[in-house]
This record gives structure tokens, C-alpha cells and sequence, in this order.
């Protein structure tokens, strides 16, 4: 831990999770594994003094953008997973008259078309459900952007309640069983959705874009507030991956599968991660970069200091670690095998 300055913050701790965002009006519309929350995005703008255009580059579930847009601030996302880049863009969504006008006209919809799917599709969801979906993915893909992403979001959320499948860990599994009528399900989850709108015009946007080849001008953001995926906890596009086939309008195959980034292939992403970020920040900039150590190879990879390494010879200034929470590495999923911190690095381009 030499030659990094580190700090306890374990009151922050808490809000280095998705806790925070379960019951706040939508925030929660989408729960993103390994979110963070609105209350740690509130904690940076505050610490940052921020003023002008904020970057998330691996944006999830969109809680940066909204609350960095709840206080006027305009922020942009990047992600490589379709649902996410749908759920940050429908949490700005703010028009509701327009939204309550598409409802309107997405009651008069019929699910009798025929509907040619695969055998992954037939595996998580029933015939009826698979009919709706498409009924109702045709009529979202007319409407305007304002409006799409906005339903894209309930259509996916409706449907997984009436899906088959389910994430055991970073597994999708199937049971069939019981499932309501997608039709009751998402027209409620649409009006529930509505209700948690406040009035308000929000900017900002999520796109989909990789953060190891940002599509930005140089210096044309004042702070970075993102949290990369974890070494080795996650394979989002597999564990994600009935909501990313939703997500992108259910017109491609539905792929399942998928493997984990290896330790060193992990490490050299960041890597890239982090020379894009400081092209893209001002000079001076402040960037909060939420990361958790990993274990692989029998040892504890500290990413916490890795990548402050790596941010002061992409020119960073490393400000200090700040250590958010401890927990235990396990092997087997039982046996305790080290200590993994979960820290932010904070730095000034």
C-alpha cells in the first residue's frame, strides 16, 4: 500500500451499493448488479464542486445521469450492454404528456400476428408471452426517442416477470411455472413508471460506445463518475443476457452464454479505460472511479492500486484511495482465502 495515499471511508460503504436506489422513485426502475447509488453520485458532485458536462463511461443502470440531472448537471453515459444504455436513457425520460399520449395508443394493441422465434425464446418465455412481446416491441420501435427507450425499459421489466427464466448467480436458469399475462403486466408497470415522473426537463443521454474508445472530443468534460465492472465477479452481457435480447427490440437470435475476462485481460481494458479518460477531461478535471480488488490466481489483485498506477502514468494526479468497504475473497464459495477492499480512486487530470 506504499506510495498511495489511503483513507477509511466506511460510511460510504453502504452507498457503494444498489441499497440506496431500491425504493427511490427511478432510480429503481431497473436493478443494475453491483450499482452503486444516487446518494454516492450526490456525495462527488458535492466533493467536485461540478459545473460542467459529467461523463459516466460505464453508466449501467443510469443512476450518474439522474442524479447528476436532478441537480441540472448534464451527464453522458457509455455502455456496451443494450439494457443499459435503454434504462439510463429512460430514467430522462420527462415528458409525460407524450408518454401517457403512447400509453393511450399501446392499450389498443394486438398480439395475433404470427410470431417466428427460436428455441432459446421458447425456453424463457410461453408462446402468449413471446406474441405480446413482439406486438408490443413493433409498436415501441415507431415511437420517438423520447418515448422508446421509456417503454423499451417497462416492456423488458414486464416481460422478465413473466419469463421462465432467472439469475442464479451469474447463471440464467429456466422453470417453467405460473406465469400473469404480459398485456396486465406491462400496461401496469407503464403507469407505474408514469407515476414516478416529476415534472422537469432532464438533459443528458446514455449511448452505446465502449469506454476503452471513447467517441469524444478532447477535454470535453469537467469529472468522471463511473464504476468499471469487477474482476472476475460478473459476465454482464451473459448474466443480462434475456434483457439485452429485450432490450434491443428481441430482433436478433437470443444468444446465451458467455466467459469471464481473464485477470490480465481485465487489467489491460482498464488500462485503456483510463488513457481515454484523460484525453476526454479538462485540465484539472476531478475523476471518482469506483472499483473493487479481485482474486484470481490464488492471490489478491488490488485494482484499487493498479489502477492508480495506471492513472498517474496516463498523467493523472492520484489523489487518494478511498476505501469504501472490505469483504472476504472466497474459494468454493466457502472458504476464506483474503481480504478484498472496494474503493474509489479519485484523481485530477
Amino acid at each position: 500500500m506504499a506510495g498511495h495515499i489511503f483513507s477509511e471511508k466506511p460510511e460510504l460503504g453502504k452507498l457503494a451499493t444498489f441499497a440506496g436506489n431500491v425504493r427511490a422513485p427511478v432510480h429503481s426502475w431497473f436493478h443494475y448488479k453491483q450499482g452503486f447509488s444516487g446518494q454516492l453520485v450526490d456525495f462527488f458532485l458535492d466533493r467536485f464542486r461540478v459545473e460542467g458536462r459529467v461523463l459516466d463511461p460505464f453508466c449501467g443502470s443510469g443512476t450518474t445521469l439522474l442524479a447528476c440531472a436532478r441537480r441540472g448537471i448534464t451527464a453522458i453515459g457509455c455502455d456496451l450492454e443494450p439494457i443499459a444504455v435503454v434504462a439510463s436513457n429512460a430514467k430522462l425520460a420527462s415528458d409525460a404528456a407524450l408518454l401517457r399520449a403512447w400509453l393511450e395508443r399501446l392499450k389498443g394493441i394486438d398480439s395475433s400476428a404470427a410470431v417466428p422465434f427460436g428455441l432459446a425464446e421458447k425456453k424463457a418465455f410461453s408462446a402468449n408471452t413471446l406474441a405480446w412481446i413482439r406486438a408490443y416491441s413493433d409498436a415501441i420501435n415507431g415511437m420517438p426517442p423520447a418515448a422508446k427507450s421509456f417503454y423499451r425499459l417497462a416492456l423488458v421489466k414486464a416481460a422478465m416477470r413473466c419469463s421462465y427464466a432467472y439469475r442464479d448467480g451469474a447463471v440464467i436458469k429456466f422453470q417453467k411455472h405460473g406465469i400473469p399475462g404480459l398485456r396486465k403486466v406491462f400496461l401496469g408497470m407503464s403507469r407505474s413508471m408514469l407515476r414516478d415522473l416529476k415534472h422537469g426537463h432532464y438533459s443528458g443521454h446514455a449511448l452505446f460506445a465502449d469506454a476503452t474508445r471513447l467517441p469524444f472530443k478532447a477535454q470535453s468534460f469537467s469529472a468522471i463518475i463511473t464504476s468499471p465492472p469487477y474482476l472476475g465477479q460478473l459476465d454482464y452481457h451473459a448474466a443480462y443476457a434475456v434483457e439485452n435480447w429485450l432490450a434491443s427490440g428481441a430482433s436478433a437470435p437470443l444468444a446465451l452464454g458467455g466467459k469471464r475476462a481473464s485477470n490480465s485481460a481485465y487489467l489491460k481494458l482498464l488500462e485503456r479505460f483510463v488513457a481515454e479518460a484523460a484525453k476526454v477531461l479538462e485540465p484539472n478535471a476531478p475523476c471518482a472511479i469506483i472499483v473493487g480488488n479481485g482474486y484470481a490466481d490464488d492471490k489478491v489483485v488490488p485494482v484499487d492500486e493498479q489502477l492508480a498506477a495506471m492513472a498517474g502514468n496516463a498523467g493523472f494526479k492520484v489523489e487518494q484511495i478511498m476505501v469504501l468497504n472490505r469483504r472476504y475473497a472466497l474459494q468454493d464459495r466457502t472458504r476464506q482465502a483474503g481480504v478484498l477492499r472496494e474503493s474509489a480512486v479519485l484523481l485530477t487530470a
